[in-house]
């Protein structure tokens, strides 16, 4: 059993050395769960900070209980944050990102509401005010979110997608304003709708980066706009060096295996076209 262990340890240790060695400046890492993505991150970040010890390293993800325990892992290595609260900190930050807005505004998670009220009073008889999160979710640039940013400039108010959707805004006019970091990495990247991919390749364009996911774990589609094709296409990007972490530290063999067979099965009937191939172990 000690001669097992020991072969897996140094073969989970050889994968993810393989990404960590490599100089490409951006990288997809396909990770299942319990992949062992946050002691690659560790060995990502160090090597960085080896390098230059006033390195700026940036790590984000999506859910706030994720980015806690990415922060408890790596706060020593890297600022860690949900990708909401990084834009808001660009935006108190940078004068030119919150145009419009003081440097003390206010996050009103009910500002879509809001606004949607003010449509309607000033578009009497219109079917209806447009989807605005929607249309923003999916880095759409319109009169309808336009109308959405003059309204939360009057308000001198914002509420989540609307902090990503302004810095997207500035950066597409001005990519060169993006801060640039020695090392950005991505948690969870199947969970980031077009908008925050949209933003995340401006600011790839400074920095490298490294993303993590898995296209089997797409949670929040409907809740969000989130969908598998996003990492799909990173991961068929002639951009990116596709990389990946092939074992699962969470499941017993018999889990591993029954979720292999299911796979299997669910291949030979048609039913994964487009799935990125994938190894669990």
């Amino acid at each position: 059993m000690k001669r097992v262990e020991d072969n897996f340890q140094r073969e989970l240790e050889a994968a993810i050395d393989l990404i960590v060695q490599s100089n490409h400046r951006k990288k997809i890492v396909v990770a299942g769960p319990g992949a062992g993505k946050t002691s690659l991150f560790k060995k990502l970040l160090s090597k960085s900070k080896a390098a230059n010890q006033e390195a700026s390293h940036l790590v984000v993800t999506f859910i706030g209980a994720l980015a806690e325990e990415l922060r408890h892992d790596l706060s020593e290595l890297a600022d860690v944050f949900t990708f909401h609260t990084h834009c808001k900190q660009l935006l108190h930050r940078n004068p030119h990102l919150r145009e419009g807005l003081i440097e003390g505004f206010r996050v009103f998670p009910k500002l879509p509401s809001l606004i949607k009220s003010d449509w309607l009073l000033l578009h009497a008889g219109d079917q209806g005010p447009p989807h605005f999160v929607k249309l923003m979710r999916e880095a759409i640039d319109s009169d309808a979110t336009r109308f959405f940013i003059d309204r939360s400039n009057y308000y001198d108010a914002v509420s989540f997608d609307d902090m990503v959707f302004r810095v997207y805004l500035k950066l597409a006019a001005a990519p060169h304003v993006a801060e640039r970091h020695d090392l950005i990495l991505v948690d969870e990247y199947q969970d980031f709708n077009l908008l925050e991919i949209s933003l995340l390749d401006f600011l790839s364009r400074k920095s490298p980066i490294v993303v993590a996911g898995d296209d089997d774990q797409v949670l929040y589609g409907a809740l969000r706009s989130s969908h598998w094709n996003f990492i799909r296409k990173c991961y068929a990007s002639p951009d990116y060096e596709a990389c990946g972490l092939p074992f699962c530290l969470r499941c017993p063999e018999v889990v591993v295996k029954a979720f292999d067979d299911v796979v299997s099965a669910a291949t030979a009937a048609g039913l994964l076209k487009g799935r990125i191939p994938k190894v669990y172990r």
